[in-house]
């Protein structure tokens, strides 16, 4: 492996591994969380609202950030709003500032995940692109997936929650040094962009209500009161005047890049990311109430059946990694497979006893370590 190869490499995982813990730490600790500072588990519910929150709002802004200050400054803002998160999360136990801090975790994921990946793709030949991805894969889904949730909800039931969030100040010191002093791998490019507010508010309000009704409807009845309804149609209108805005370029400026969707395999991919994230979180939805509600394992036991999990998942990134790494193959093909797996374990999983359940799960995480 050549020097631009590692330091890349670095400083993607680097990027990656805070929010990897981050991502975890609601499923293992809410009770916990919610317990001390307070707060019903309804309550703390928002804490994933507001950090989903963040990652949708983020993601087109980190775009527009990097294209009109470039990857370093990203980096930058990404690093110091993640360390105000993080202290504020491990030493404040009021509501008020635990939920900011939620929604300021949620923001610098999406700027230091679009950042890690920027760089891979923008530096790196095919197959070490390939193997860098996989890498990060590995740190950012699979490990998170199949070994945090031992971990952290061993420490939540200890009521040591909050030395999560501690362990994440390291990383993001050493991005503080690495983004004033530390070697860049590549020429920053810049350009001279104006701020499309119109499509930033519209999208903003599309993005979080199709969030909002989701992971509301993660715990009660979709539209069983008035609000969601309203909620459902005011995202919907901002839906439809969002494409209005794009296709006919209303104010000035710009925000969203719409060149990927120019051509017919562009819309296609689009689609297929969305209708896998979609079976992802109705999996992880079903699993989860699954596991606490029906077989009443405690968050200890569900970590050790992530566990297993974790065997299926590192099949699965030997499979992505195969289907990525020669610019011939087409790795696009493998997310209906794994599609239609996740749906097929789902059905089975709704049917099955706890022993059928252990080992099905390998299976249920494939997607997730799909391409």
């Amino acid at each position: 492996m050549n020097k631009p190869f590692i330091t890349i490499l670095l400083l993607a995982l680097l990027a990656i591994f805070p929010q990897s813990v981050t991502s975890q730490i609601y499923s293992n600790s809410a009770s916990q969380i919610a317990a001390s500072i307070g707060l019903s588990l309804d309550e703390a519910s928002w804490f994933n609202t507001l950090n989903t929150f963040g990652l949708l709002i983020a993601l087109p802004l980190g775009a527009w950030l990097a294209r009109r200050f470039g990857y370093r400054q990203l980096f930058h803002i990404g690093a110091v709003l993640g360390l105000i998160s993080t202290l504020v999360s491990s030493l404040s136990m009021q509501a008020a500032p635990q939920m900011l801090s939620w929604f300021g975790h949620g923001v610098s994921a999406s700027l230091l995940v679009l950042f890690a990946h920027a760089i891979i793709l923008k530096n790196l030949s095919f197959r070490a692109i390939a193997l860098a991805e996989s890498l990060v894969l590995l740190l950012a889904v699979l490990i998170p997936l199949g070994i945090y949730p031992y971990l952290l909800s061993t420490l939540a039931e200890n009521n040591l929650w909050r030395w999560a969030f501690s362990l994440q100040l390291v990383p993001f010191l050493l991005m503080l040094g690495w983004a004033r002093y530390g070697h860049w791998p590549h020429q920053e490019e810049t350009q001279e962009i104006g701020f499309n507010w119109i499509q930033a508010l519209l999208l903003t309000i599309a993005s979080c209500g199709i969030a909002y009704i989701l992971l509301r409807g993660e715990r009660f009845d979709w539209f069983e009161a008035p609000s969601m309804v309203w909620i459902a149609l005011l995202t919907a209108s901002a839906i439809a005047l969002l494409g209005l805005a794009i296709r006919n370029r209303w104010g000035p400026g710009q925000y969203l890049d719409a060149s990927v969707l120019a051509s017919r395999i562009g819309k296609l991919n689009m689609l297929q990311a969305a209708v896998a994230g979609f079976v992802v979180l109705a999996i992880s939805m079903l699993t989860s109430v699954y596991m606490t509600k029906i077989m009443q394992y405690s968050a200890a036991n569900a970590g050790y059946i992530n566990l297993i999990g974790f065997v299926g998942m590192l099949a699965g990134l030997g499979i992505a990694f195969f289907a990525t790494s020669n610019p011939d193959r087409d790795p696009f093909k493998v997310v209906p497979i794994g599609i239609v797996m996740m749906m097929g374990t789902c059905i089975w999983l709704t049917g099955s006893n706890a022993f059928i359940a252990r080992h099905i799960f390998g299976l249920q995480y494939y997607l997730k370590a799909s391409p």
